[in-house]
């Protein structure tokens, strides 16, 4: 690069506001810091705390720069490189930045009586479009600058006064001013600077001007530096935690590169802030969070870094795998790969992964707790939030750190879809994040060719104790089961694993579709793709949403440990039973018993439900019914309602059922006497259940003997 196209230099404010011109062009936006209290006084309150003035002489003795960023400029075509003069410089970024310390500094210059001293540095005692910064191209911007500094000049400590009361403005603020929203948002950043910089025993106006420093970076060609404008003031200008960071931990020997790189990086987040329907005005909230990410897992393998800024070249390896995966070029990738089969998971993936990238406000401090005591093991547990998040995040940051220079695009796809489903399946364990990685590059995914009999010391979400479950070894062995089909197998069971009943494991034991993939009877080894496929159209034709009431009609009559299919939930002091959750019913024992003796009946829905009630009243023990008598279980006394009510004991909106004890019920509406009251639910009563007037006539129709005499029932209730 020619030397005058660009240049890199670390300067502080002295330095900026004595050698330069700065001006902010007419092509820049408003000041608008003094409007967002929050980032500006976080700004000032970080300053004031680094200062740290002395107790005894009240100056600041710190020899320490506080980098506050980078600070981008260019020449404006009028500008000569070989003119002796100062040159004028447009600002390109760090207008926010570079005017708040440009006001702090007049202000404490009012207060420590060094008003001579800032006139001298700005150069503001000569002609106004020569001062050090300035809004010459704005002139009502401008001329408020300059009336501002005069009556700074006239009134020296009390010249801040009237931003207190704006009723009572100097005779020189004009009406027009307050119509001049960069004007309006001065006035407002001097109130917070005020309260933040007004003490008027200390000293800082020698340590603003000394140890406040930017990395100015000055593009000398016109077009090159308005193009960077466009491109990084597209994504906003908040100073952040990213700039920061990268003042901190560019290395001077490649700032220039590395600073361009930076650049990208922040630009790519900005195109993708409102990836994940998330709203984020500008570039910070998902870069400051990955970069969070980041030392959160540089620290978790490495707890001597705390607290030692992460060099950017692990940044530099994270954001560009991101940057990968994100890409129309991986995507490509995978649809070439599995070319014409199931892929739509993938999107999911990098919606959850933009999700939690623009949204997360939580923090990455997790700490590993294999070999600490029992409160670190405690605090991790606690961290569930951020480990389940780390299943979506470090698992492929972990590839792309072990395999940087040999990526393979299938073996990261794997890696993608198994930390999809821990991610979804709450398997939170981020100890085994590295051995499971290092497991897939070895065996290129196939994880069930190699055993693992190593524990994970606190996998306290998996009851087993391994580092791989049941399922994932199970599903592993049968996508490579047969090499000729083993990527059709795998977006098959991706496919069936994507379905809104197994995708969520979060309270169903963790897994998705293992009890229906080691039952011998639903999978056949021998004819393992026609069967996934066969198993993925049984299920989505038998779960359409008009079937879901018969089917839950059809489950009251299957009993499994001697359970029903409806759970207990509380509170207590009903009889709440669950009948709503898919996800829950669908993998459990009773239901897939439901599907095999199903299939096998060349029935349909309604035939089934008919031949269930035939068997259950077929059966000698349902055959009376004595209502002075203990009443059947619940599961029974639900089939009997279920049978006698118009409408069943569901509906759309009561998906629930409630048993409540009511005393004072009449005989006559109680199958049996003293019963529980039935109520229908979508989560505690709502909707009492009535027996149709001849309930005793329906039930003799089908064979059924009632005993009704006068002897009254205890209070017990058997389930």
């Amino acid at each position: 690069m020619n030397k005058h196209n660009a240049y890199l230099k670390d300067e502080n404010l002295l330095t900026l506001f004595s050698l330069n011109n700065l001006i902010v062009p007419e092509i820049q936006r408003e000041y608008v810091w003094g409007n967002n209290s929050d980032v500006l006084e976080n700004f000032l309150i970080d300053l004031e705390k680094k200062a740290s003035p002395c107790a005894s002489c009240h100056h600041v003795h710190i020899n320490k720069n506080i980098n506050v960023g980078f600070l981008y400029s260019y020449k404006p075509l009028y500008v000569k490189y070989e003119s002796e003069r100062i040159m004028d410089e447009f600002l390109i970024d760090g207008q926010q930045r570079i005017t708040t310390l440009f006001l702090l500094l007049l202000y404490r210059a009012s207060i420590e009586n060094r008003i001579d001293d800032f006139i001298s540095i700005c150069r503001a005692d000569e002609s106004e479009t020569e001062m050090g910064f300035n809004y010459k191209v704005r002139s009502l911007t401008q001329k408020f600058i300059m009336q501002l500094i005069q009556h700074t000049i006239n009134e020296k400590e009390k010249a801040f006064d009237f931003i207190s009361d704006m009723q009572n403005t100097p005779y020189w603020f004009l009406d027009d001013f307050r119509n001049d929203p960069t004007v309006m948002s001065m006035i407002t950043a001097l109130q917070s600077i005020k309260k933040i910089f007004g003490d008027t025993s200390n000293f800082y106006f020698d340590y603003l001007l000394i140890n406040i420093h930017f990395w100015h970076f000055k593009t000398e060609a016109t077009s090159q530096g308005e193009e960077l404008y466009i491109t990084m003031n597209s994504r906003g200008e908040q100073l952040s935690d990213n700039e920061m960071q990268k003042a901190r931990v560019l290395p001077v020997p490649e700032l220039f590169n590395y600073g361009r790189e930076w650049e990208r990086w922040q630009t790519f987040f900005w195109r993708n802030r409102k990836q994940g329907k998330a709203n984020n005005p500008n570039a910070d909230k998902g870069f400051n969070n990955f970069l969070a990410c980041i030392e959160g897992l540089e620290y978790f393998n490495n707890p001597s870094l705390k607290g030692i800024t992460i060099s950017v070249e692990s940044i530099k390896i994270y954001i560009e795998g991101l940057m990968y995966i994100c890409s129309t070029e991986f995507k490509n990738k995978v649809s070439t790969i599995y070319e014409g089969l199931y892929t739509d998971w993938f999107d999911s993936f990098i919606s959850i992964l933009w999700s939690e990238i623009n949204k997360y406000d939580g923090k990455w401090d997790i700490i590993d707790p294999r070999g600490g005591d029992l409160k670190v093991r405690k605090e991790y547990e606690n961290n569930s939030i951020a480990r389940n998040k780390s299943m979506i995040f470090w698992s492929w940051m972990t590839y792309f750190r072990l395999c940087r220079n040999n990526i393979s695009d299938e073996l990261l796809i794997r890696i993608l879809h198994f930390y999809y489903i821990r991610y979804q399946c709450y398997k939170r364990s981020s100890t085994s994040i590295e051995t499971i990685i290092k497991c897939f590059i070895e065996t290129n995914g196939e994880i069930d060719k190699q055993s693992i009999s190593l524990n994970d010391d606190n996998e306290e979400d998996n009851k087993n104790n391994k580092i791989f479950s049941e399922e994932e070894v199970l599903l592993s062995s049968l996508y490579s089961s047969d090499s000729s089909a083993m990527k059709e197998i795998e977006s098959e069971i991706w496919k069936m694993q994507d379905l809104p009943y197994f995708i969520d494991g979060k309270g169903v034991g963790g897994n998705t579709i293992y009890d229906f993939f080691s039952d011998e009877k639903i999978i056949d080894k021998s004819n393992l793709l026609l069967s996934i496929k066969s198993l993925y159209g049984n299920i989505t034709k038998l779960l359409d949403k008009s079937s879901l009431i018969t089917i839950k009609q059809i489950l009251l009559f299957y009993v499994y440990d001697n359970k029903s299919f409806a759970v207990q939930q509380s509170p207590w002091y009903y009889t709440n039973y669950e009948t709503s959750s898919w996800k829950r019913i669908v993998r459990s024992k009773h239901f897939i018993n439901f599907y095999k003796e199903f299939l096998s009946s060349n029935m349909d829905c309604k035939e089934f439900l008919q031949k269930k009630r035939n068997d259950f009243f077929n059966d000698p023990e349902n055959k009376t019914i004595v209502r002075n008598d203990k009443p059947f279980s619940h599961r029974k006394l639900l089939i009997l309602y279920d049978f006698l009510c118009d409408g069943g004991i569901w509906d759309e909106i009561h998906e629930n059922v409630v048993f409540w004890k009511n005393n004072n019920s009449e005989s006559t509406e109680e199958i049996f006497i003293g019963q529980d009251t039935v109520w229908k639910g979508k989560r505690y009563y709502d909707t009492r259940i009535f027996l149709p007037s001849n309930w005793k006539e329906k039930l003799r129709d089908i064979g059924i003997t009632i005993i009704d005499n006068d002897t009254t029932l205890g209070q017990d209730n058997f389930q």
